[in-house]
């Protein structure tokens, strides 16, 4: 397993690097902009993070080094892991990046209100998190050529329902926002740890029938 997360590591930053420093720059703008303007900057920057893992995807279906792996003494189920443990691992250290940096913008602007920075933490990790959950099992199953349609696809068809949802739950919003940030927090990571436990249980199913 450290081989594999050396690996990833290694192509992440031969090949993807452009992505982390996207990242940074969006995280820099943030850190200097005021009030709002600086938190949505910064769910960019995380937005970038999260297509790391699908260009780490293509890279290793493109390179023919999935057929390489089968001669390893590795499960596939441990090469899927892998996957998830170096994505998780980077969005994670993303955020609480994100958390440092903008509380110490907070403290040197003088304000000791940092609820919006934990409030879009939560916002990041459900993007990036939800999305690395959708994105990872569709490329394992359709490749990085069908892949990036079908994830589209999907990723419309979701957000149009939940933008209809929205517009026709004024109670249910109202609800959400009136809870405190403690609670809307854990029922927001309780739902994403079990969106990403499904995506990689299903990203095993796949990747064991899939042949190379």
């Amino acid at each position: 397993m450290r081989g594999l997360l050396y690996k990833h590591f290694r192509t992440i930053a031969k090949e993807m690097w452009s992505f982390l420093l996207l990242c940074a720059v969006f995280y820099a703008v943030a850190f200097f902009a005021p009030g709002m303007e600086g938190n949505t900057t910064a769910i960019y920057g995380m937005l970038m993070m999260s297509m790391v893992i699908t260009s780490l995807l293509r890279s290793d279906e493109t390179t023919g080094w999935r057929r390489y792996c089968e001669l390893l003494p590795i499960s596939r189920k441990e090469v899927v892991t892998s996957y998830y443990l170096v994505n998780y691992g980077m969005l994670t250290g993303a955020i609480l990046l994100y958390i440092v940096l903008m509380s110490l913008g907070k403290v040197w602007r003088g304000s000791a209100d940092l609820q919006n920075v934990f409030s879009t933490a939560l916002v990041m990790v459900a993007v990036s998190f939800l999305l690395s959950a959708l994105s990872i099992p569709i490329t394992l199953k359709f490749g990085s050529v069908k892949g990036p349609a079908i994830h589209f696809a999907v990723t419309f068809m979701i957000v149009g329902v939940g933008i209809s949802l929205l517009n026709n739950g004024d109670k249910m919003v109202e609800t959400v926002a009136g809870m405190p940030l403690a609670i809307t927090g854990l029922i927001m990571i309780a739902v994403t740890a079990a969106a990403v436990l499904l995506s990689w249980m299903i990203s095993v199913r796949v990747y064991e029938k899939k042949e190379y």
